[in-house]
């Protein structure tokens, strides 16, 4: 049998050499044919085809098992493909992310890249090696401040707690001794209601009977943390305090009452005394004890002021105030003083400091008056500049700097930081020598940097020194305006209430003095029964009396009807009582000691104010000190005058009242002056030669029309008190009238009425003098107070009318003599004018009876009356002579 598989058949056929399968097959036939062959062959020939068909098998086998490893190995070459693909990629990648590796190692150790190492397995293992050791010295370190935080904050003595949206981050003990409640709470548990989040930061609320001060903030990622501060203790000790200090500024309060009060009464009747007959030692004792009064006052003030500032209750106002103002009167204050140690005395205050600024102008004067008279102190010639410099602009902020320079004895270095402090000058013999507390610088630096500056000087010894301090001022609102308009005062009821007898009886003899009728009481109850029985124009009221305060009587004032104007006066009043007085409708808040020209000011505006505002019935605007001290202003004055007593007694009145005054003699020459120059108000004599002061009214209203020039305010002065004097000056063109022999609160009034408000009618007439003073050559007392007491003045102004008045008398009988009575007239008319002057009462109604005779050309009889005129002017020289040798 031939081999079923065909790879055997033609491994076969090659063997035996057969050329096809049919030479196979017949070989296999021919075996098998019994012809004679041998056993074995026979054998063979059998066991052939056997053996065939199991090679054949054996092949058939290999082929399906080569065949199936073929197919196999075709599968596993592709598998093998995608494989070694796959590595490759995965090779890529990796070197790709180990050359990231390198660089993020190398940036974090600070390393720079190298190259040659960007796939270095091995320096990237160790580089990450060595960044595992430092992140794990790190992680160290930090575990060690958190351990040391948490011990921090577990020494801290408040409550420390930090909760993540109500759940406890952590805590300390302190924390849950405070609270309770919370001393089981753990680590993410939440935190129980009313321990957390409650009241603003820096609020204090009560646990049980301890107080607790909670403060609160956020970290970046949202964690709120709280510290609960146990403050029973400090709250008793505050308390302790507070009630402390509220004794001590009590006791301040009442010290300064009971310590200015006297002082006010010392202060006024002295002044009230000054004005009556003494006698040269009198006079000189008396002086004495005004200077002295005053220098304690000062003293009183910087220890009262230290005081204030050590406790904490120095307050400052924030009111508007012209800065050239403020130092104009200043300088004027220290003018004389000057004048006599031969000291220049200078301010310059650049044009681009606003003048309207809103701080405290009573501190500000201090701290200046203060350095100012420090400079005179120690300026023995030279002089003394006030220099003010804009530093500083922000916005409406303005920062000014003031410089107080002098020529004086100078501060070595080692002696300047010394003058700041308390009880202490560059040297202790400077007290002796000069005298004062050691508090005044003390006390301005700490005013100064209430005020938002700071103070500092320098010094050259032996050549001056410049003191410089700084303040922080807005600028004042456009629409502030001032307050000058005031009432005549005449016959006014006056109810003052003050529980110091000094000072009631200088009230009552300044108040009668200005021709109002004062009633007096002593403490809170009297004060209610009067304003209940009585009607009352104004009330004064001390804030502190016996059996209550001035606001129980406020209050009562308040309530009547009509309801009087109301002045509060207090030797050391806060602004806390400057608040209250005006929120409970007062008119004005004065601080004692009163000056007789502040307490003038503030009646005569008060009673103005109260009169327009009162019908509205709501609360009146307070006059404070500020205001009264503000609108006392400086007024540029032409003075038309052609007698020389009265030139120069109206010159030193208004000079007196730091008004400017300019002097025209006659109408010519003050139609030039007001041509030339700029005048607040002009006083106008009424007879004068060349051209009196009618035909100079009506020249200056002609000229005022033909160039727009603005409308002048004059004022008539005019010894011609007969009927329709008045209208004829009006109808001239003039603005207000006062009458001759000049009463000085008359001119003041007049003037502040045409200065402060259109033409009206005219302020009620001074009252007559006593009659007793009228039987007198001269009344020596009023003119001396008219001369402020000034001896030398007096002594000027008696030799100038003795010398005058002695030539118009003679000038007067050849006048009559001759029939020349326009001359009769002008000459009777004057001495009218200068005797009124000089109090000569008598001797002035003698020369209006001839002035009048003269007038109505009646000159029969004159002789007779110019006889009397003639011995009325010997005794007036007489008495006058006196008193110039008893001076």
């Amino acid at each position: 049998m031939i081999p079923a598989n065909r790879a055997l058949q033609r491994q076969v056929r090659r063997t035996l050499k057969l050329d096809s399968a049919e030479a196979l097959d017949t070989l296999v036939q021919a075996l098998r044919a019994p012809a004679d062959r041998g056993e074995l062959l026979s054998e063979l020939a059998n066991q052939l085809p056997v053996f065939l068909e199991q090679v054949g098998a054996t092949y058939t086998q290999l082929e399906r098992e080569v065949d199936l490893r073929t197919r196999s190995l075709e599968v596993s070459s592709t598998e093998l493909f995608d494989a070694n693909e796959r590595i490759r990629r995965e090779l890529e990648s990796q070197k790709v992310a180990l050359a990231a590796l390198h660089d993020t190692t190398r940036a974090l150790s600070g390393q720079t890249a190298d190259p040659a190492e960007a796939h270095d397995l091995v320096a990237i293992t160790n580089l990450v090696r060595r960044l595992s050791a430092e992140r794990e010295t790190a992680t160290q370190r930090v575990a060690l401040a958190q351990r040391q935080l948490m011990a921090a904050i577990g020494s801290i003595e408040s409550g420390f707690v930090m909760v993540d949206q109500g759940a406890l981050v952590c805590c300390n003990e302190a924390w849950r001794r405070l609270f309770p409640t919370a001393s089981d709470v753990r680590v993410g548990d939440p935190v129980p209601d009313g321990i957390i989040g409650l009241g603003e930061s820096g609020s204090e609320r009560s646990s049980g009977a301890s107080w607790i001060r909670v403060d609160r903030s956020s970290t970046s990622d949202g964690l709120v943390v709280e510290l609960h501060t146990d403050i029973t203790v400090l709250r008793q000790a505050r308390d302790s305090a507070t009630a402390a200090n509220r004794a001590k500024s009590e006791f301040l309060a009442n010290m300064s009452h009971e310590i200015r009060t006297p002082m006010n009464g010392i202060l006024g009747l002295t002044e009230l005394t000054l004005g009556s007959d003494l006698s040269d030692e009198q006079r000189e004792n008396l002086e004495l004890v005004r200077t002295s009064a005053n220098n304690l006052l000062v003293i009183v003030n910087d220890i009262l002021d230290f005081s204030k500032i050590e406790a904490g209750k120095m307050e400052v106002e924030r009111v508007p105030f012209s800065i050239r103002s403020t130092i104009s009167e200043l300088l004027r204050s220290f003018a004389l003083r000057a004048h006599e140690k031969g000291i220049r005395l200078e301010a310059d205050v650049a044009s681009d400091v606003e003048d309207q600024l809103v701080s405290d102008p009573s501190r500000l004067r201090q701290v200046m008056s203060n350095l100012v008279g420090n400079a005179m102190k120690f300026t023995k010639e030279g002089s003394i500049s006030v220099v003010v410099r804009l530093r500083e602009r922000q916005g409406d902020l303005r920062v000014i700097q003031v410089d107080v320079r002098d020529t004086g004895l100078g501060i070595s270095p080692d002696k300047q930081a010394a003058v700041f402090e308390a009880f202490s000058q560059a040297d202790s013999s400077t007290t002796r020598q000069f005298g004062g507390t050691g508090l005044g610088l003390t006390i301005c630096r700490q005013l100064v940097a209430m005020l938002g500056g700071r103070m500092w000087l320098t010094s050259d010894l032996g050549h001056g020194s410049t003191f410089h301090f700084t303040f922080s001022a807005p600028v004042a609102p456009a629409d502030v305006r001032s307050r000058t308009t005031r009432a005549p005062l005449q016959g006014l009821r006056v109810l003052v209430v003050d529980d110091h007898a000094a000072d009631r009886h200088y009230l009552q003899a300044t108040l009668r003095q200005w021709g109002l009728r004062p009633e007096l009481a002593e403490d809170v109850a009297s004060g209610q029964e009067l304003l209940r029985t009585g009607r009352w124009d104004v009330c004064i009221f001390d804030l502190q009396l016996p059996d209550g305060d001035g606001f129980a009587l406020l209050a009562a004032a308040r309530r009547l009807d009509p309801a009087p104007a109301i002045i509060m006066a207090a030797g050391a009043g806060t602004v806390a009582d400057v608040s209250r007085s005006r929120n409970q409708g007062a008119n004005a808040f004065l601080h004692k000691p009163m000056a007789p020209a502040d307490l003038l000011d503030t009646l005569g505006m008060v009673v103005h104010e109260h009169r327009v505002t009162s019908a509205s019935g709501a609360l009146p605007r307070l006059l404070t000190q500020r205001d009264v001290t503000e609108t006392r202003r400086s007024l540029a004055i032409l003075l038309v005058e052609d007698h020389e007593v009265n030139q120069k007694l109206m010159t030193r009145l208004l000079t007196q009242q730091q008004h400017r005054v300019t002097l025209a003699r006659d109408g010519v020459e003050a139609v030039e002056q007001w041509e030339s120059g700029t005048f607040d108000v002009v006083l106008m004599d009424v007879h004068m030669p060349r051209m009196n002061g009618l035909e100079a009214t009506a020249m200056i209203r002609r000229r005022e029309k033909q160039t727009g020039r603005d409308r002048q305010p004059i004022v008539a002065l005019t010894a011609n008190a007969m009927r329709g004097a008045r209208e004829e000056c009006m109808a001239a063109g003039m603005d207000g009238y006062v009458s001759k022999p000049i009463q000085f609160a008359a001119l003041k009034s007049e003037i502040d009425r045409v200065m402060g408000a259109a033409p009206s009618q005219p302020p009620a007439a001074v009252p007559a003098p006593a009659a007793n003073r009228d039987e007198l050559p001269f009344d020596s007392a009023t003119l001396l107070a008219n001369c402020d007491h000034d001896l030398a003045f007096l002594g000027e102004l008696l030799e100038v009318f003795l010398t005058d008045s002695r030539r118009r008398v003679d000038d007067l009988s050849g006048a009559f003599e001759s029939g020349d009575l326009a001359a009769a007239i002008q000459l009777a008319h004057a001495l009218k004018g200068s005797a009124g002057s000089v109090e000569a009462r008598r001797l002035s109604g003698l020369a209006k009876v001839l002035e009048t005779a003269a007038r109505e050309r009646r000159p029969d009889g004159w002789r007779q009356c110019w006889t009397e005129l003639d011995q009325e002017l010997r005794r007036v020289e007489a008495a006058m002579r006196g008193l110039l040798a008893a001076a």
